[in-house]
């Protein structure tokens, strides 16, 4: 599922293989996660340590995020429809 990673950069930089409309295709994103902090807006965090803090989980949500445009969009999804864009499989 993940294309590469480059740990010479300040950010790594990840590809995932997500089934978008029935095609595959690789979405490129970054270890940067988005979150909100409630005085100064939205801010980014990054993981220290990829390696004893499992980030997996958090690059494949934000490369699903990425091929709908946005984390919004995401929301009253089916979870059918992201296992079969995930797997590649029919549910």
């Amino acid at each position: 599922m993940f294309q590469n990673k480059n740990p010479t950069l300040d950010h790594c930089f990840y590809g995932v293989w997500i089934r978008v409309s029935g095609t595959w295709r690789l979405i490129q994103v970054t270890d940067e996660m988005p979150c909100k902090n409630i005085k100064s807006g939205s801010v980014f965090m990054r993981y220290n340590n990829a390696k004893q803090l499992q980030i997996w989980p958090s690059l494949i949500e934000k490369a699903y995020a990425k091929s709908f445009g946005c984390y919004e969009y995401l929301v009253g999804g089916s979870y059918m429809n992201a296992l079969e864009d995930l797997s590649g499989v029919p549910c």
